[in-house]
């Protein structure tokens, strides 16, 4: 029995309550895989090198368009996610200690 879970009678009740707890610690720890990192921090290299702000076939769903799904087809909540975990990495990065 896991903790801070009442136990119920029926079946169904305690298996929608397991389901319930798995979902909810499974993805506040969910990690990215080492090859997704590095895609994500490959497009957001892309996206920073043609990037204009105020430019309109410049801005984020033009560039996905014409130049990041030519080599990684995506669509533009894949390239949101890929943002987030490059922004993640970086800030992970950024306050690691180094040895020398």
């Amino acid at each position: 029995m896991l903790p801070g879970m009442v136990f119920f009678c029926s079946k169904v009740g305690l298996t929608r309550i397991i389901l319930q707890y798995n979902f909810v610690h499974m993805s506040a720890s969910k990690q990215s895989h080492a090859n997704t990192i590095k895609k994500a921090m490959l497009v957001k290299q892309m996206l920073d090198e043609h990037y204009e702000a105020g430019n309109q076939s410049k801005m984020m769903a033009g560039i996905l368009r014409t130049k990041i799904s030519k080599v990684y087809p995506m669509s533009y909540r894949t390239l949101q996610r890929y943002l987030v975990i490059a922004k993640n990495q970086t800030e992970k990065t950024a306050t690691q200690l180094t040895l020398f």
